[in-house]
C-alpha cells in the first residue's frame, strides 16, 4: 500500500485478490536445494517443496504456509483453497499396521469371492479425494474440506462447487458452498463417479457429468446433469435424441455461456472396434500407407489418440430444453463468440483438402451454424485464408489470402460484400517472401457497438469500414502509418470491453519500422486524424496493462544493456515511477550496447541489422566477430537478452561479455534462391560492418545459426571463404533427401516446407530440380575451406538428423575439418539444462580457438572415441609439453 515495497524471493504465480487487499503467491525452492536433493537421490517426500505466501497489503503482514502442493484464489472475495503436501509416512505406524493385519478368513463359497471382488472394484474404481483447506484471508479463518476430487469457483457471488469421494464410495457427491455465509448444500449424494463440474457466472446453476444413474451397470455410461436448486436432473444421456448408439456424454469442454442460458458440453464418439485377438505367433504389427489416405501415416499415428477419443461439441439450451449437436467428424468445433451467446456460429472444415496439407496451402470450407437447430450453411468454399466473426456476431469476416480480398457476410441474410476493393492499401502481408499463395491478413481490430462499423488493420494503418458496404471507408490513422512506416494496432487494456467507443480516444501501439522503437499513441476512431503519441521511452516498451478498478497502468522498459524493469503511471502516462530494480544484477557484469546497422544487399535492397558491441572495447585494436542470423531480427534492437545456457545458438550477452562483437543481419528471400538470398544479405552486411567499424578483424569473423539459420551457415561456407569458422545447428544439407522426409515431431511430410514453406524453393523436385541441387550444401562440399561444427540431435523432430550426418560424412570423406555433436535423446533445440551448459562450453571453445587463437580442446584435436563415451567429455585442454 502506498509507497511500501514487499520483497519475496524465488516467487512465482502471483495474484491479487479482487479487492487488491492481498497478494497471493507461490515460493519455489532454491535451485541449489532442489539440485542437491536430486543428486542425493532423496525420496519425493523429502525433497524441497513450494510454499504459499500471502501479503496483507494494508498491514504489511506476511503469512507463509509451508509444503503446499497447489492453491486457487476465488475470482471475487478473499478465499484461497489450498492443498498441503501429504505428511511423510510414519515408519512406526506402518509397522503397527502390518502387525495388526487380520488373519486369513475362511475360504469363500464358490461365486461369493467373485461377487465381493466385483463389488469392491466398483467402490474403488475412483480414487478418494484429498483434504483441502479453505482460507478466508479477510479474517484468517480456515476450514478443512475432506475428500475433494475436483472443484470450481463461480465467477461472481463467491460460490464453490466441489466433488467429494471417500475410500468406500459411500460419500460420493457434489456440494455447493456459499463462501460468504459458509452454508453448504448437498447438490447430490449418490454412489458414482463425478467427472466434471461447472457453475454459471453467479453460481445459481450447476452442470456436471456423472455415471451415478448407471453406476451398477457392467459398463456404466456418463450423463449430463443440471441443477438450479432442488434435485439435480438428467439432461442428456446415451439414450437422448441426437446421441448415436455407443456414444456417451464426455467430460471435456463443460461450461456455461456468460448469461447461463446455455450449457456447452461434448459427446464422446462410440468406441472403435476392439483390437484383433490373435495368438502372439499370429500377431502382425504393420502400417499400411495408401496414396488415398487424407493424411500421411506418421501423422495419422500421432493423431491416433485424438481420433479415438474424439468428442463432438453440443449445446443444451435451457429455454427450449433441447440438446443440439453442433460438431461432427467434418466440422470439429464451432465458434459462438467469446461468451458463447451468438445465435449463429462459425465453423470451418479442411477435411476435403487434407491431402494438400502435404505440399501446399490447405483450403477450408466455411459454414454458418444455427445454435438452435444445428443447421449449416456454407458461405465460402475452398477458402485459402481465414474467417472470423465480428465482435457482435452480426457478420462473418472472410479474409481471402489468395486473392487479397476482404468480405463481410451478414449471418442472417447471407449477403456477401467485398469491403476493400476500392481502398488503396494492403490488408494482407503482400511483402511476405514465402512461395505460399496464402498471404496473412492483418485482421480485424474491432467494431463499434452492434457492429455498425468495423475496423480493419492494413500493413501500417487502421481503417473504419461500413460492413454493409454502403458508407465510404475512413483511414482513422490518416495514412500516418504508411507515410512514416509506423505500424498502428489497437491496444485494448480492458479484456471485458467488447466494442470500441469512438467517442473516446483509442489507445494504439505504434511500432516504428525506422528506429524499431515501440510507442503508444491515442487515435481518433470517429473522425480520424494523426495519432498523438502517449508514451515513449528510451528502450523497448511492452507489457502495458491497466488496473481493473483504477486508472493505474504498468509497463516494462528494456534495452539490450538495461534489464526489463517495471514502471507505474496513470492513463495520462505522466510522472512514471520505476518499481523494480533488476538492472543492479546486470551492472555486475561486462555487458555492451546494441546499434542499428543499415546496408544495401547485393540485390539492391535496403537492409537492417543489429551490432552488439562489448563494453570498454579497445577501439585501437582488432576484435573477433560472430555473425548470427535467423530470418529477421532488427525489430529486437532494443530488447534485453538474458545470459543463459544455450539451447542451440550463441547466447549474445555471453559472447559479448567475452569480448566478441556480434552481428545479427536481416535476410529477405527470393523465391527459389534461399541460399543465394542469404549470401546477398549477409556478406555485404559483414563487409559494411568491417568497413564502418574499424575495430573488427576481417580475418576473425565466424558465423553461427540453428535450423533454418544452420542451413544457411552450411550453404555460405560452400560459397565464400571469408569466415574463419562456422557452426551449423540442425542444418538441412541435402534438399533431395529431406524433401520426402517426415517431421517426426508432427508427423507431417517435409514436402510443404520446400514448395511453399520456409525453404522457399517454390516448386517440386521434378519441375525445379536444379534449384534443389544449387541450394543443397551437400553437392558443393568440395568447395569448403571453412572449419565447420555441426550439432544435430538424434531425437530431432523437425529436421531429420541424417541431414547433419550427410554433411559431416561428406566433409570427412574430403578430409575437411568438421565435427558433429549429437546429444542423445535430445530434440531440435536442447531441452535439458546439463546439455545446454555443455553446448555453451563447446560453442565458446570452438570460436575461441578459431577467432582468438585459444588452444583447442581435446574433443576438437583428438575427438572422443566411442569407448570413452561417458568417461570423458573431451572439453579439457591438454597442456603443451616443454
Amino acid at each position: 500500500s502506498g509507497a511500501e515495497t514487499h520483497v519475496v524471493e524465488h516467487a512465482s504465480s502471483a495474484q491479487f485478490t479482487h479487492n487488491s487487499g492481498f497478494a497471493v503467491l507461490t515460493v519455489v525452492p532454491k535451485y541449489e536445494e532442489t539440485l542437491k536433493a536430486t543428486r542425493e537421490k532423496k525420496k519425493a517426500e523429502d525433497r524441497p517443496k513450494n510454499s504459499l505466501v500471502v501479503i496483507d497489503l494494508t498491514s504489511g503482514e506476511k503469512i507463509v504456509k509451508e509444503r503446499i502442493q497447489s492453491w486457487s484464489l476465488s475470482p471475487e472475495g478473499t478465499w484461497v483453497l489450498y492443498r498441503e503436501v501429504p505428511p511423510k509416512p510414519d515408519p512406526k505406524k506402518k509397522d503397527e499396521a502390518k502387525k495388526s493385519e487380520p488373519e486369513k478368513a475362511e475360504p469363500k463359497k464358490e461365486g461369493e469371492e467373485k461377487q465381493e471382488e466385483e463389488k469392491s472394484k466398483k467402490k474403488t474404481a475412483h480414487k478418494p479425494g484429498n483434504e483441502y483447506i479453505l482460507w478466508n484471508l479477510a479474517d484468517g479463518s480456515e476450514t478443512k474440506l475432506q475428500n475433494i476430487v475436483r472443484f470450481s469457483f463461480s465467477a461472481k457471488n463467491n460460490q464453490l462447487a466441489y466433488v467429494v469421494s471417500d475410500k468406500t464410495g459411500e460419500g460420493d457427491g457434489i456440494r455447493l458452498r456459499d463462501l460468504g455465509s459458509g452454508q453448504e448444500t448437498a447438490v447430490v449424494t449418490q454412489l458414482g463417479q463425478y467427472k466434471a463440474v461447472a457453475l454459471n457466472e453467479d453460481g445459481s446453476r450447476m452442470a456436471f457429468v456423472s455415471d451415478k444413474d448407471d453406476y451398477e451397470a457392467k459398463k456404466p455410461s456418463d450423463s449430463l446433469f443440471v441443477w438450479s436448486g432442488g434435485a439435480a436432473s438428467m439432461a442428456v444421456s446415451k439414450d437422448s435424441d441426437g446421441v448415436v448408439e455407443g456414444e456417451t456424454v464426455s467430460t471435456s469442454g463443460l461450461r456455461f455461456s456468460k448469461s447461463g442460458r446455455r450449457v456447452l458440453f461434448s459427446i464422446k464418439r462410440a468406441a472403435l472396434p476392439e483390437k484383433l485377438k490373435l495368438p502372439d505367433d499370429e500377431k502382425v504389427s504393420v502400417d499400411v500407407w495408401s496414396w488415398t489416405d487424407p493424411l500421411m501415416m506418421p501423422q495419422q499415428l500421432m493423431m491416433r489418440s485424438q481420433v479415438e477419443n474424439r468428442t463432438y461439441q453440443s449445446i443444451l439450451d435451457f429455454g427450449s430444453k433441447q440438446m443440439v449437436r453442433i460438431a461432427d467428424d467434418t466440422i470439429t468445433s464451432v465458434n459462438f463468440g467469446r461468451d458463447n451467446e451468438f445465435e449463429i456460429g462459425l465453423g470451418t472444415t479442411n477435411e476435403p483438402y487434407l491431402q494438400i496439407l502435404s505440399w501446399g496451402d490447405m483450403p477450408q470450407d466455411v459454414y454458418l451454424v444455427d445454435a438452435k437447430t444445428g443447421k449449416r450453411t456454407m458461405i465460402c468454399e475452398g477458402l485459402v485464408g481465414r474467417a472470423q466473426l465480428t465482435p457482435a456476431g452480426k457478420y462473418a469476416m472472410i479474409f481471402d489470402g489468395k486473392n487479397h480480398k476482404v468480405y463481410s457476410v451478414d449471418v442472417r441474410s447471407g449477403r456477401k460484400v467485398e469491403l476493400t476493393e476500392n481502398i488503396d492499401d494492403d490488408f494482407f502481408d503482400v511483402l511476405d517472401d514465402h512461395p505460399s499463395v496464402d498471404k496473412r491478413a492483418w485482421g480485424l481490430a474491432g467494431s463499434t457497438e452492434g457492429d455498425q462499423r468495423i475496423f480493419l488493420n492494413s500493413t501500417y494503418d487502421i481503417w473504419s469500414i461500413d460492413p454493409t458496404g454502403n458508407d465510404a471507408p475512413l483511414c482513422v490513422t490518416a495514412n500516418n502509418g504508411r507515410n512514416y512506416k509506423v505500424i498502428y494496432r489497437r491496444y485494448n487494456l480492458d479484456s471485458e470491453q467488447v466494442h470500441i467507443d469512438t467517442s473516446e480516444p483509442v489507445l494504439l501501439s505504434a511500432g516504428s519500422q525506422v528506429d524499431y522503437q515501440p510507442r503508444y499513441a491515442w487515435g481518433n476512431f470517429d473522425r480520424g486524424g494523426f495519432p498523438r503519441v502517449a508514451l515513449e521511452a528510451d528502450g523497448y516498451l511492452d507489457g502495458l496493462s491497466k488496473s481493473k478498478e483504477s486508472n493505474t497502468v504498468m509497463y516494462r522498459v528494456q534495452r539490450f544493456d538495461k534489464a526489463a524493469d517495471l514502471y507505474v503511471s496513470d492513463m495520462n502516462f505522466g510522472a512514471a515511477k520505476r518499481v523494480s530494480d533488476i538492472q543492479k544484477q546486470v551492472d555486475e557484469y561486462r555487458w555492451g550496447k546494441a546499434e542499428l546497422v543499415r546496408w544495401i544487399s547485393s540485390d539492391g535492397a535496403e537492409l537492417d541489422g543489429i551490432l552488439y558491441i562489448p563494453d570498454d572495447l579497445d577501439l585501437s585494436k582488432k576484435h573477433p566477430m560472430v555473425t548470427y542470423f535467423y530470418e529477421k531480427n532488427a525489430q529486437n534492437l532494443h530488447r534485453f537478452r538474458s545470459p543463459a545456457p544455450s539451447a542451440s545458438t550463441i547466447n549474445i550477452p555471453l559472447f559479448v561479455s567475452q569480448g566478441y562483437v556480434v552481428f545479427v543481419p536481416d535476410i529477405p528471400y527470393k523465391i527459389g534462391y534461399p541460399g543465394e538470398s542469404a549470401m546477398s544479405a549477409i556478406v555485404p552486411g559483414v563487409h559494411k560492418v568491417i568497413d564502418d567499424y574499424g575495430f573488427i578483424d576481417k580475418d576473425r569473423v565466424g558465423i553461427q545459426g540453428q535450423s533454418w539459420g544452420g542451413y544457411q551457415v552450411a550453404y555460405l561456407v560452400t560459397e565464400t571463404d571469408m569466415f574463419a569458422a562456422g557452426w551449423a545447428g540442425a542444418p538441412v544439407s541435402n534438399m533431395f533427401s529431406a524433401y520426402g522426409g517426415i517431421r517426426w515431431g508432427s508427423g507431417l511430410v517435409r514436402t510443404m516446407q520446400y514448395e511453399v514453406g520456409q525453404t522457399r524453393i517454390g516448386g517440386t523436385i521434378w519441375d525445379s530440380h536444379l534449384r534443389y541441387i544449387e541450394n543443397s550444401p551437400l553437392f558443393h562440399v568440395d568447395k569448403i575451406k571453412t572449419p565447420l561444427a555441426i550439432m544435430h540431435n538424434d531425437s530431432d523432430g523437425a529436421v531429420p538428423w541424417y541431414q547433419g550426418i550427410e554433411m559431416f560424412a561428406a566433409m570427412r570423406r574430403l578430409q575437411k575439418p568438421c565435427w558433429l555433436l549429437v546429444y542423445n535423446g535430445e530434440q531440435h533445440n536442447l531441452m535439458q539444462r546439463k546439455n545446454r551448459k555443455d553446448l555453451s562450453i563447446r560453442l565458446s571453445q570452438f570460436f575461441d580457438h578459431y577467432l582468438k587463437d585459444a588452444p583447442a580442446p581435446v574433443w576438437m584435436t583428438e575427438g572422443v572415441p566411442g569407448y570413452m563415451k561417458g568417461r570423458t567429455m573431451g572439453t579439457e585442454i591438454k597442456k603443451e609439453k616443454d
